[in-house]
């Protein structure tokens, strides 16, 4: 006869002995974190390769993209912590968003505090 659980569905058959599925998933967040972190570091790249292109010395829309970009790094870091915190569900996205995210984050910081002091 068959027995199913709701919280970690185990499914019983006298014939087939037992089968544990978990109802693990990705959380939203961290999906979404992963993404906007991939999406900031293409950015980052290509802002990178247009200013050494132009000497250093890019338009005013090269700092405003990247100060967006900034911005949306933070609001990734922050998806993906809320979602590290999340129980039953897998962190393997959440954990890599935070390493991007907390590494690009930085990288904004240091090129900020440089450019500051230039």
């Amino acid at each position: 006869m068959w027995r199913i659980r709701k919280k970690d569905v185990l499914v019983e058959n006298v014939n087939l002995g037992k089968v544990k599925f978990t109802g693990k998933r990705n959380p939203p967040e961290g999906v979404t974190s992963i993404a906007i972190g991939v999406i900031t570091v293409v950015i980052f790249l290509a802002l990178s390769i247009v200013s050494a292109v132009n000497d250093g010395k890019g338009a005013m829309w090269i700092g405003i993209v990247g100060c967006v970009a900034a911005v949306g790094n933070m609001y990734a870091l922050y998806l993906a912590v809320k979602a590290l915190r999340m129980e039953d569900v897998y962190h393997a996205l959440s954990k890599g968003a935070v390493a991007v995210n907390a590494c690009m984050v930085i990288g904004y910081v240091v090129m900020y505090m440089v450019g500051a002091l230039a």
